[in-house]
């Protein structure tokens, strides 16, 4: 199913370049939370061992599938609540939830926790990658 428009986490950002066993997002305009691109490095780092030209061409690839980032001064306040909601979850998962709720957006995200977290956001998991 393509989705037009939605916000997507650092999870489905990941897919896109086949780092995770996840299928990549299928929609038109992705909106990401800039702190998932702050994650994804993070986790790029350590799946291409430091090697720099790798985290690059991944990061090459991400970017332009990108139509918005979201500054957290945006989400900021929605963020919050939600992290008071669920200490459990981290924050920068809960940012592409605030983003999506204020975005008015579905979310789509590779992790199944995060469906759920407010009624008001419409969430697809990605499902797993076949082999």
């Amino acid at each position: 199913m393509r989705l037009d428009s939605a916000v997507v986490d650092t999870s489905a950002l990941l897919a896109i370049v086949g780092v995770l066993p996840i299928e990549p997002p299928d929609v038109a305009q992705l909106y990401a939370p800039e702190s998932s691109l702050v994650e994804g490095i993070a986790v790029l780092r350590s799946f291409h061992e430091g090697r720099l030209s790798d985290i690059l061409g991944d990061l090459a690839l991400i970017g332009p599938t990108v139509s918005e980032w979201i500054g957290a001064n945006r989400t900021a306040g929605t963020i919050a609540e939600l992290a008071v909601r669920y200490p459990d979850e981290l924050v920068t998962d809960l940012a592409a939830v605030a983003a999506a709720k204020v975005l008015r957006l579905p979310l789509v995200t590779g992790i199944p926790d995060l469906s759920g977290l407010d009624p008001d956001i419409a969430t697809i998991v990605l499902p797993r990658r076949r082999t």
